[in-house]
């Protein structure tokens, strides 16, 4: 049977962890897991408290938790509607443990296009006339 896994995460402007001055390689981390997952057609989704409220305040489980712990409770991740983690992501043992997939150990690598790479060089265009959500596009250009 199929586990169904929700990842409530805080605040945040994008979720590949690709956004701002420096690079979350946690959410990095689980950007590349999930995307993994997904292709291999597990039921697995990620709620961003900034673009998902409304799965924030529609979910019982995840509105009690905020309401008693406050925002310091994320992440929190739901296998089949139970709290199975929460005040830090899943590691890549318990995705596996949850899938029956495993997951590799590697860290990721660390970015050399999109948004920042290493260099925090911005390398979309980034200009006001194609400022674009997701891309880490600014009020003062990228990043």
């Amino acid at each position: 049977m199929k586990k169904k896994i929700e990842i409530y995460e805080s605040a945040m402007c994008c979720p590949t962890g690709l956004c701002g001055p420096s690079v979350n390689s946690d959410v990095l981390r689980i950007s590349t897991v999930v995307n993994s997952l997904e292709k291999k057609e597990v039921a697995i989704k990620r709620y961003n408290l900034t673009n998902n409220t409304k799965e924030f305040v529609s979910n019982k489980i995840i509105n009690e938790l905020l309401s008693k712990e406050g925002e310091k409770v994320l992440p929190v991740t739901l296998v089949d509607g139970k709290v199975e983690k929460k005040g830090e992501y899943p590691s890549n043992d318990d995705f596996t443990k949850w899938t029956g997939i495993t997951i590799e150990k590697d860290k990721p690598k660390k970015a050399d296009s999109g948004c920042c790479s290493d260099s925090n060089v911005c390398s979309v265009d980034c200009s006001p006339k194609n400022k674009k959500p997701n891309l880490g596009c600014g009020d003062k250009g990228c990043c």
